[in-house]
């Protein structure tokens, strides 16, 4: 037994070593950093039911607010180090002992606290809490949470869901213009710096992370909740990520049609994000030049959600407005309806169901029948010419398929 706790006693002092690094002075112990993780979870969780309660301009909340703030950022740089150090200690012992052995135990223990720790209360939001209106997309979260949980104890009825739900789409109508303007700002900040001739700059990778909050943040909670249909400029972009995700019942939310023809509406975009996927595939394997020459029909080009934002151009006239996308030569009509901003189909839609229903199978199959071209593509010996001669008679086929035969 004595002999066994000398092992033990010899093992802490090597490991003591290699943590610190020969001839350096060791880092200040792991424990004392892990409980100031644990002082700042608790801040968290405060600040998150103070989201879910109190107003934006309420003292207590800005107070949690800068506190999580303030210790977010040195704690996330200590943490980087620290797993750093425990990751390259462990490699060393990997080479003699199993995970199980005890000389590896704690630091496994630690690099695991620590890995915990930074996929969570040190995650990229919270570490750019700072930066407005960072703070006020999280406060939405909470609230969207605080909702989601009152509907399942009280349904759509209770009082609390009621307040909950103004409150979440008053907030989350405000928030879209100011995400869409410090996102702008963001991006012109990281192009100044790019054309500055700075790409290794430490600022750019901060700004690359709060962009993609935000980004996350407009595409992806206030894309959910509506909010985004508070501007015309708000519900194209809002179209052009439906399609980007296939999510057909958002694309439909975003015109002004009758039910009837809203299930067609609702079949395009997933019909719209494959067609965008075998596009992008084409370019990137044989250019946009030959892909552009030799497409036709719904196989050309289509541009990005980001690039449709910065050529995206909008004319309002009252309730009603145009708009003009890169890559389509009529532009789109937009009405008001109820404070709401919905698109004009820009395509007929056939009044016959019949002929509805056709068109909506025929969207559901298309793809499916992509899927072995996707394959081909890049691949020796093909060209642009080839695979989009092929999808335009897969496409043939697919329609034809489901067209009635004459008597």
């Amino acid at each position: 037994m004595k002999a066994r706790r000398a092992w033990i006693a010899l093992w802490v002092a090597l490991c003591s070593v290699l943590l610190a690094g020969e001839g350096q002075k060791r880092p200040p112990g792991y424990d004392a950093l892990k409980n100031r993780i644990r002082r700042l979870e608790g801040l968290t969780a405060e600040l998150e039911k103070a989201w879910r309660t109190k107003e934006r301009s309420a003292p207590e909340l800005k107070t949690l607010e800068a506190d999580v703030a303030k210790l977010t950022g040195p704690l996330a740089a200590e943490v980087e180090v620290a797993l750093g150090e425990l990751r390259q200690a462990d490699a060393r012992l990997a080479r003699l002992y199993p995970p199980d052995h005890f000389s590896r135990e704690v630091l496994l223990e630690h690099i695991a606290f620590f890995d915990k720790a930074q996929r969570g209360v040190l995650c990229a939001e919270l570490r750019h809490l700072h930066v407005e209106p960072v703070a006020r997309v999280l406060q939405l979260r909470a609230i969207e949470t605080e909702l989601a949980e009152a509907r399942r104890t009280w349904g759509e009825q209770g009082p609390r869901v009621k307040s909950l739900s103004q409150r979440l789409g008053k907030l989350a109508k405000a928030l879209y213009p100011q995400v869409e303007a410090k996102l702008e700002q963001l991006r012109a900040a990281d192009a100044e710096l790019a054309k500055a001739g700075k790409p290794a700059d430490p600022q750019r990778k901060a700004l690359a992370e709060q962009i993609a909050v935000l980004r996350k943040a407009l595409f992806g909670t206030l894309w959910r909740l509506g909010a985004t249909a508070g501007t015309p400029r708000a519900v194209i972009l809002a179209m052009a990520r439906a399609i980007e995700s296939g999510d057909g019942e958002a694309f439909a939310r975003c015109f002004d049609a009758p039910e009837d023809i809203k299930a067609v509406l609702k079949a395009i975009a997933p019909f719209g994000s494959k067609m965008a996927a075998f596009t992008r595939a084409g370019v990137t394997a044989y250019g946009k030049e030959a892909w552009q020459a030799a497409a036709r029909g719904p196989f050309g080009p289509m541009p990005s959600v980001e690039e449709i934002q910065k050529q995206l151009k909008v004319k309002v006239e009252g309730d009603t407005a145009t708009a003009t996308l890169p890559t389509e030569k009529e532009p789109l009509k937009l009405v008001k309806k109820g404070g709401v901003w919905l698109i004009k189909p820009p395509l007929p839609i056939p009044a016959d169901k019949e002929l509805r229903d056709t068109m909506v199978r025929f969207m559901k199959r298309m793809p499916d029948s992509l899927d072995p071209l996707m394959k081909k593509i890049g691949q020796p010996g093909t060209t642009a010419e080839m695979i989009l001669a092929e999808a335009q008679k897969a496409m043939e086929a697919t329609l034809s398929a489901d067209v009635p035969e004459a008597p």
